[in-house]
């Protein structure tokens, strides 16, 4: 196992692709029922950036399970749970400073900040006493393997 692939497989094990179906279709039937058969567009404009911003909340909640579900998957494997983090890192890096990384931007973002999953990444290694990696459960060589 990859270690992005972890983090897909959690979304999938989670069924985040299925309740954002589910949700998207309740929205609607709830924003048809509340507004009638003729609602105007300005109304009908505003129903949907309220359902948009509902969907965006629980997008970022589904990717931060993910990010944790995928830590736990590593900890059963030869990789080091933390490896994801090196991603996010390397995000922060090429983003450089095009962005505040301020409330507004996460609130309107459909996943956490790089920075809010470098958080995480290190609470969950230093809740569960997990050190440094080496070269043993780094595998630099097979996770390059991996992304061929």
């Amino acid at each position: 196992m990859c270690i992005r692939d972890s983090h897909e497989i959690a979304h999938a094990e989670n069924r985040h692709g299925t309740q954002h179906m589910t949700n998207s279709l309740g929205l609607e039937v709830l924003a048809s029922l509340a507004l009638g058969n003729n609602p105007s567009e300005l109304t009908k404009v505003a129903a949907n950036a309220g359902a948009l911003i509902a969907m965006l909340k629980n997008s970022r909640e589904d990717e931060t399970e993910a990010d944790n579900s995928s830590f736990e998957y590593l900890r059963s494997s030869n990789y080091w749970p933390g490896g994801i983090k090196k991603f996010f890192e390397k995000m922060l890096a090429e983003k450089g400073n095009r962005s505040t990384g301020g409330k507004l931007d996460e609130w309107m973002s459909t996943h956490p900040l790089p920075q809010s999953r470098v958080d995480n990444v290190n609470n969950l290694l230093r809740k569960n006493n997990i050190p440094s990696p080496g070269p043993q459960n780094l595998m630099e060589t097979e996770y390059k393997d991996c992304l061929l």
